[in-house]
Parts: structure tokens; C-alpha cells; sequence
């Protein structure tokens, strides 16, 4: 599993390396937000994704509790129909996502620092290996984690029918 984690995070990192749009700190974004309008940025936080009537609300924060607060540090992500749908499989997970950077001049602390419009990528920004045992609602790290521990247990299996096998034709 370690190996498989690993893995994935190379080539997360080699897909970010090639023209993946420089990445960015909610302070940076608090402290540069007028330098970053109308720019390409990726952010790393937490995902939050509503489907309420007609419209989804979406927003990364830099961590859960400050999603949920009235505060002006998160960033709402405006997708498309299409888009949002998919989205909301991501809600409660750590996630890195870029987009085009709009910021909020806006001053009430209830709204945003900004939008994240023209989403091009979405994906999970985990890097332990034990983050189901203190965020056990990202549905897509569960089902990884359940994959994994199904084909270690096949695994498992495998060696010790294999160990049988030998141990009878041994005669024992």
C-alpha cells in the first residue's frame, strides 16, 4: 500500500510539474489577490460541496472549521452543471484544484476572497496513509483504502493457500 501510495504521488507530482499553473497559499491569495485576478492558479484545502435546490455551493477552504465559519478565507468554485454533479463526490476531502482566479474586492467578511472559475483539474491532495482514521467522510480515499485492503486480504489469501499447497504436497 506505502508503494502504491508513493506511486501515485510521483506521478501526481510529474503531471504537476508539466504546465500545471503555479501553486498557491490562502495567505498569498489574502496578501496578492488583485496581482492573481484573471490568473491560473492551483490552491490546496478543503473541499465543501452542496447541492441546495438549484445550485451547488462549492467552496475550498484552507481547513474544514473555516469552511463552515463566517469567514472570508475560502474560495468558491464556480463549474458547470456537468461538473458541479461530479464534484460533489470530493466534499469533505482534502483536495488540490485549479482554475482562473477571480477576485473579490468585497469586504464582508461572510463572502469569499474570490472564485475559482474554468476548474481544468480536481484531485485529492492526501499524502498520509492513515487519512481515514481522522477524516473518515472523503468518499474517494475510502474507497481506495477498501480497494487496497481487499486485494492485501486476496494477497493474504493467495500466500497461504499457496503455503498449503506446498505443506501437502510435502505430506504434511
Amino acid at each position: 500500500m506505502k508503494l502504491l501510495l508513493l506511486l501515485i504521488l510521483i506521478i501526481n507530482f510529474g503531471v504537476s510539474a508539466i504546465g500545471m499553473p503555479a501553486l498557491y497559499s490562502f495567505y498569498e491569495i489574502n496578501s496578492k489577490g488583485t496581482l492573481l485576478n484573471e490568473k491560473r492558479i492551483t490552491i490546496n484545502g478543503f473541499l465543501t460541496a452542496r447541492a441546495i435546490e438549484n445550485e451547488t455551493l462549492i467552496y475550498i477552504c484552507p481547513s474544514k472549521g473555516l469552511c463552515y465559519s463566517v469567514t472570508k478565507d475560502r474560495i468558491k468554485i464556480s463549474l458547470s452543471k456537468d461538473f458541479s454533479k461530479n464534484i460533489l463526490n470530493y466534499d469533505n476531502c482534502h483536495v488540490s484544484i485549479n482554475g482562473y482566479f477571480k477576485y473579490d474586492s468585497n469586504q464582508d467578511i461572510s463572502r469569499s476572497i474570490g472564485a475559482l472559475s474554468d476548474v481544468m483539474d480536481i484531485s485529492l491532495a492526501i499524502s498520509r496513509s492513515d487519512y481515514q482514521d481522522f477524516n473518515d467522510q472523503c468518499q474517494p480515499w475510502n474507497i481506495i483504502v477498501n480497494s487496497m485492503s481487499k486485494l492485501e486480504e486476496s494477497e493474504r489469501n493467495m500466500k497461504k493457500k499457496e503455503f498449503e499447497r506446498k505443506m501437502e504436497s510435502r505430506g504434511y
